[in-house]
């Protein structure tokens, strides 16, 4: 890798410990907060297109919508008003800087267990063995690491966390009997939102889950029993 230093040239400085480093902070950089600054000004400046009514969904408008979609598409096309909403990771606006993207895996899986020695090692195959862990060390290449452990910790989307944060949202829930999850994958990172609201609403509520392609049909059954919601069924999207 051109950033790691060369120890053994005649061109080394000091100062070259902290290129790999650098370069990582750098690249990093870019994954956080530019792309996060490129992702707002995105979304800010997305035109809804010209809504054709007659592909509308079906959807009631005085029930509570919780959306992972960061613009007013309830609003402009459904007439849903912004205090039956929870926008769970946040709204697109001018004023607004407080929207959440990121990945689910806790940045406590990326701490490293140090090595240990085998066992049964007599004391001089345990010297060597601890030399040899010496000689894979290269500071560079640490320093370099730390930065990459910072970066994940920095874009954890601790949902967690958020659940907590909207703690009241899911208390309002206990008499919701229908629960209709809308073009939604269902993915990994987002499922303790959906085991959340399983908690939070009647526990013989009924689920509908929609999808587009084939493929999603029964892994979306699967995800929503999984979570130990009995009462489930997945349509094609157009059904709605």
């Amino acid at each position: 890798m051109d950033a790691m230093p060369s120890y053994s040239s005649d061109d080394f400085r000091d100062r070259d410990r902290y290129t790999f480093q650098i370069e990582m902070e750098r690249i990093l950089e870019l994954l956080t907060t530019e792309l996060y600054k490129a992702f707002r000004e995105f979304i800010l400046a997305v035109q809804l297109p010209h809504f054709d009514h007659s592909r509308s969904v079906n959807i009631d408008r005085d029930a509570v919508y919780l959306t992972f979609n960061y613009t007013d598409t309830l609003s402009q096309y459904y007439s849903i008003a912004d205090e039956n909403v929870l926008f769970i990771h946040g709204k697109a606006e001018e004023d607004d800087d407080e929207l959440i993207l990121g990945h689910g895996v806790d940045p406590e899986n990326f701490k490293e267990i140090p090595a240990e020695p085998p066992s049964g090692l007599s004391d001089e195959d345990l010297e060597r063995w601890t030399e040899y862990q010496s000689d894979q060390y290269d500071y560079s290449f640490e320093l370099g690491k730390d930065a990459i452990n910072q970066y994940f910790s920095a874009t954890f989307k601790g949902t967690e966390q958020i659940i907590k944060n909207n703690e009241d949202f899911f208390a309002k829930l206990g008499n919701i009997d229908e629960v209709y999850v809308l073009g939604h994958s269902l993915a990994d990172v987002d499922l303790p939102y959906f085991q959340r609201l399983h908690q939070s609403v009647r526990p013989d509520a009924k689920w509908v889950a929609t999808f587009y392609d084939p493929d999603d049909e029964a892994l979306h059954h699967y995800t929503l029993t999984k979570l130990g919601i009995a009462n489930v069924a997945v349509v094609r999207m157009k059904q709605i």
